[in-house]
């Protein structure tokens, strides 16, 4: 099915393939389900409504078709313009992935210990508790 190539991208960044993606969610979601549809229609159209069950997910199907097709459209553009100059450079698409967080940006480990030691009340207030039980229940 489609979310194969989808799973592998999302595994392996190398592997990701959008335009096998685009492929084959075409066939396998919306054709398919559109060919299932109207054979159903032509079965059952004047007998019942039952024609209406396949037919209900292809208005989604093609609303991500669609939305897929735009995306693809948009990082296309933005590929072909280059990473955007200015404080908007680090969101954009295409310098995500190439850029590295400055090294100012990122404190070490003193700076988080002190961070850490200067908040205990906060740190008290939102501790986890593993157990509760319920009203009426004694634990053994």
């Amino acid at each position: 099915t489609s979310t194969v190539p989808l799973a592998l991208g999302h595994i392996h960044h190398s592997l990701r393939r959008d335009l096998v993606f685009g492929i084959m969610f075409l066939f396998t979601r919306v054709l398919t389900n559109a060919a299932v549809a109207a054979y159903a229609f032509s079965l059952y159209f004047p007998k019942s409504a039952y024609w209406i069950v396949p037919a209900l997910p292809l208005p989604l199907h093609i609303h991500w078709f669609i939305a897929w097709v735009r995306q693809q459209r948009r990082l296309a553009k933005a590929k072909a313009a280059g990473p955007p100059a200015g404080k908007d450079a680090a969101r954009h698409p295409v310098a995500v992935a190439s850029s590295a967080p400055a090294p100012e940006a990122t404190p070490d480990a003193s700076v988080l210990r002190q961070r850490h030691a200067a908040e205990p009340a906060a740190r008290a207030s939102t501790t986890i508790r593993t157990h509760v039980p319920y009203p009426g229940v004694t634990s053994s």
